[in-house]
């Protein structure tokens, strides 16, 4: 079903980056992925229908369709408070939980694809609603393969 809902996330990512005429215009990224800067130009949002209060964040780079970049970010807040905050992925003191967050690069020319989940990584994740599905994420993760998620994303989502 993960595999499922990920082939989703990038089909659905492709397509609406492809429907846009231009980047989005509100929106201001200054993401890498392992020091190698993400033209972010898809942002979804994902409301898990089973639970008010878990949510998924989705942003691309598929600038390149031949090189499609993907950062996920789960996350989970108690249901009387809102979504902003800060969230770890070992959850200490009072920061919210930062879930199964994950990336993948896709390369199309090779047929491969390079993934990694934050399970056994470590960091955390800030976030600001800042009204109508605008959002700042401010990332600092290290994931279970080294790789290293460091930067800033506003703008809005596409909800889903």
């Amino acid at each position: 079903m993960k595999k499922l809902s990920s082939v989703f996330v990038m089909l659905s990512m492709v397509f609406l980056s492809s429907c846009s005429s231009s980047d989005n215009k509100d929106s201001s990224a200054g993401l890498t992925l392992d020091g190698v800067s993400i033209n972010t130009n898809a942002a979804i949002l994902v409301k898990q229908a089973s639970s008010e209060n878990s949510y998924s964040f989705s942003i691309s780079d598929t600038s390149d369709v031949k090189s499609v970049k993907i950062i996920t970010i789960n996350i989970e807040f108690p249901l009387e408070s809102s979504v902003t905050g800060d969230y770890e992925y070992s959850k200490k003191g009072d920061r919210k939980l930062l879930g199964m967050s994950s990336y993948s690069i896709t390369n199309a020319t090779a047929g491969t694809v390079d993934s990694s989940v934050l399970l056994g990584g470590s960091g955390s994740v800030s976030i600001t609603d800042n009204g109508k599905n605008n959002y700042t994420l401010v990332l600092d993760l290290i994931m279970k393969d080294g790789v290293i998620l460091k930067g800033s994303f506003t703008g809005s989502f596409k909800v889903m």
